[in-house]
């Protein structure tokens, strides 16, 4: 059964905005690891985070997705595997010592924690880089493209 998202209700200026919240969801699961090492929000909470919302908006628009849409999410999914795996491998010579992951320098005052503030900010970045990819998908989806 092939998705139709333009006569969605949660389908407003173009924007399939259900999937922008699975994305942000998908992104803080994948993203979780920053709390254990700051660096990993950028690192490897990006690369599973492109890749996680590859593989599930794969999913979501199977019946759909056809052409330079599905070569699209494909690469994009294959970039995160590769960077994942990369850094995976290349972590335990990290350059960034586990002291220094901590340490920030001079501390200022901040509205809100830096790893919440930190993980806010990875979030909508990854959503937002996978965007093109999700709003392709729901343009074949809804017959525009």
């Amino acid at each position: 059964m092939p998705l139709s998202l333009s006569n969605s209700p949660h389908h407003f200026l173009g924007l399939p905005w259900q999937f922008l919240v699975l994305g942000l969801i998908l992104c803080l699961l994948a993203s979780a690891l920053g709390f254990k090492r700051v660096e990993y929000f950028v690192s490897l909470g990006y690369a599973a985070s492109v890749a996680t919302q590859a593989i599930t908006f794969l999913i979501l628009y199977r019946d759909t997705i056809k052409g330079l849409a599905l070569l699209q999410c494909a690469l994009i999914l294959a970039y995160g595997l590769r960077l994942g795996i990369f850094l995976s491998v290349r972590d335990p010579q990290s350059v960034l010592p586990e002291a220094a992951s901590t340490k920030h320098g001079p501390r200022h005052q901040s509205k809100c924690p830096n790893q919440v503030c930190n993980l806010a900010r990875s979030l909508v970045l990854y959503v937002l880089l996978f965007l093109p990819a999700l709003l392709t998908m729901s343009a074949q989806a809804g017959g525009m493209s």
